[in-house]
């Protein structure tokens, strides 16, 4: 009896509260149905609120992502433009050069035609186009040839006087030899003084003085000229100015040791200005 009772009291029991969810569920459900909604509200609410902090914390780590997102695209557009820009950069720095290089090249052409004018000769302007590398030779190829009118025994001109003259003559292309070739020989004088000598060639550009007497009036910076005794090269034309004179050593030498360094710098030369040689030069050669 005593078991009967106490099962009969547990389904009461589970009963009541089966009874008493269904009438709270009726209840929530007429809440939310009905427009007042006092008994739920305070339940929505709460939920709305829990919801709302669970969204935020939820985002937090969503928000870091996009945050590093849009560092990310925005350090990826400045890269691209860092990168644009400096291509810009070496494309003007492409054209400066480009323009400084045609400004340097037109100087250097208005002093070859400011020489031919003073030569009253026809101008014919040459390009190096290659050179002698050996320590000993000083010769240079330029882009003109015997169907330009160049021929073997032409002067060449740069800047304001001589730097040499043709040696060999092909169709499109001649060698020259400079005056600072340890070849060449042309007769100078001294402007100043008048004494006269040779200039000699030493390679590297640079030149001397040979046959000056020992009792010659030769300073540092005396300009010295052709003096035209040659036959090759006329008489007047720049060489270049004396930078070292060494005096005649008391063993009677009868010649002082004279340097000059040419007035243009034979190692720079990129165009030379082609003068027709005089009549018989090739065979006058000192």
């Amino acid at each position: 009896m005593t078991v009967q009772r106490k099962g009969k009291r547990s389904l009461r029991s589970r009963a009541s509260w089966i009874l008493l969810f269904i009438i709270l569920l009726i209840f929530l459900i007429i809440g939310v149905r009905t427009s007042g909604g006092w008994l739920v509200a305070p339940l929505v609410r709460l939920v709305t609120d829990v919801g709302g902090a669970m969204e935020d914390v939820m985002g937090v780590p969503f928000q870091g992502v996009r945050s590093i997102y849009r560092r990310y695209i925005d350090l990826r557009h400045v890269a691209e433009e860092n990168l644009r820009l400096r291509l810009e950069v070496e494309s003007l720095k492409a054209e400066l050069a480009r323009f400084r290089e045609a400004k340097i090249e037109n100087i250097r052409l208005k002093k070859l035609l400011r020489l031919e004018e003073e030569r009253h000769i026809s101008p014919l302007v040459a390009h190096v186009v290659g050179a002698d590398v050996t320590p000993w030779l000083d010769s240079i190829v330029i882009d003109k040839g015997r169907r330009a009118g160049v021929t073997e025994g032409a002067i060449l001109l740069a800047g304001a006087g001589v730097v040499g003259q043709v040696v060999e003559s092909g169709l499109f292309y001649s060698r020259a030899m400079l005056v600072s070739d340890r070849n060449s020989a042309v007769a100078v004088l001294v402007q100043r003084s008048r004494a006269r000598g040779i200039l000699r060639g030493e390679g590297r550009g640079l030149c001397r003085l040979d046959y000056v007497a020992a009792e010659a009036d030769v300073k540092v910076g005396d300009v010295v000229i052709t003096s035209g005794l040659d036959g090759v090269f006329p008489k007047g034309l720049l060489i270049g100015k004396v930078v070292a004179v060494e005096r005649a050593d008391s063993g009677g030498s009868l010649f002082k040791r004279v340097e000059v360094r040419p007035d243009t710098d034979l190692t720079r030369l990129e165009e030379v200005l082609v003068e027709p040689p005089r009549a018989g030069s090739m065979e006058k050669r000192p």
